[in-house]
């Protein structure tokens, strides 16, 4: 608000109304789609001298997928990365030479990627007598490097009052289960590039990985699907018209269904077979997995 407010002062001019979100009506992404929708057109027909835009309003895939070889070099690296985050994944145990990291880790930089660490829970204690409502943990870990892990990462530095995030993976289970519904082959190595070569855009997932890790690490499974990827599904991937119908009504009733039941990614695309989708538009459209 107070950014408009100096825009405004300082004579910008107003093209459409400020969107303001609130966590309390529903989320935010979705929010934040509905006040684009009315937004983009405008944008477009001031500055690009569309008019129409309904030709753009279809989903279009901006990435391709290649399955790599098995003796590939890269390929070989990949499989036997078991923890992305790892550093030592990426320093050639035979030679000692390090390889290039920056092919197996997301290109979009986060502020907590150079200070991801690993270490050892000492001690877990509950703190609750009665857990029936919930639970509270208290938890010790152990900073100092553990030379059993043999890893490169920084040794993690702990100052009163910092906040601890965890780099989770999804539960294994619901991987497997997701793969054989896209109809993958969890071993197979991909590499992930932008169909536009003088792209420069950066992802949350890696450019080469395993398809296992792929939805492992990076690819939100277990989270809840938004209004923007259900009616992507439905008007772009679903085949079937009664399943498209289903899934229209559920992104706009999306605030009852989530009080109702909880529905994951990989509920939707169990619950819905017509949907028939390319692994490239599944790694764009599905959120990223996030520290907790």
């Amino acid at each position: 608000r107070k950014f408009d407010s100096y825009l405004e002062k300082w004579g910008a001019s107003r093209l459409y109304v400020r969107g303001e979100g609130d966590d309390d009506v529903g989320s935010i992404e979705d929010q934040f789609n509905e006040w684009k929708e009315q937004l983009w057109p405008l944008l477009c027909s001031k500055y690009l001298g569309i008019d129409d835009i309904g030709a753009l309003s279809s989903f279009e895939c901006s990435v391709r997928v290649e399955v790599l070889p098995d003796d590939d070099e890269n390929s070989v690296i990949a499989q036997r990365i078991e923890k992305p985050y790892d550093l030592a994944n990426y320093v050639n145990t035979d030679s000692g030479e390090r390889v290039n990291k920056n092919l197996f880790l997301p290109s979009r930089h986060k502020s907590y990627t150079s200070h991801i660490g690993i270490c050892r829970m000492l001690k877990r204690t509950q703190l609750r007598q009665n857990v029936q409502d919930g639970s509270t943990l208290h938890i010790d870990f152990d900073l100092t490097f553990n030379p059993q892990y043999n890893s490169k990462n920084p040794v993690i530095a702990y100052q009163t009052a910092d906040n601890m995030g965890f780099i989770v993976r999804n539960d294994m289970r619901m991987v497997h289960q997701m793969i054989k519904r896209l109809q993958l082959n969890a071993r197979n190595v991909v590499r992930i590039t932008p169909k536009d070569a003088k792209s420069t855009a950066n992802y949350t997932f890696p450019e080469v990985c395993t398809v296992s890790n792929l939805f492992a690490w990076f690819l939100d499974i277990n989270g809840s699907p938004g209004k923007k990827l259900l009616t992507t599904l439905a008007r772009d991937f679903t085949k079937d018209a009664g399943e498209k119908d289903a899934l229209m009504q559920m992104a706009e009733n999306l605030q009852t269904e989530a009080m109702n039941k909880y529905v994951t990614v990989l509920d939707i695309f169990q619950r819905f077979p017509s949907i028939e989708i390319d692994l490239g538009s599944v790694c764009e459209l599905l959120k990223p997995l996030q520290p907790r």
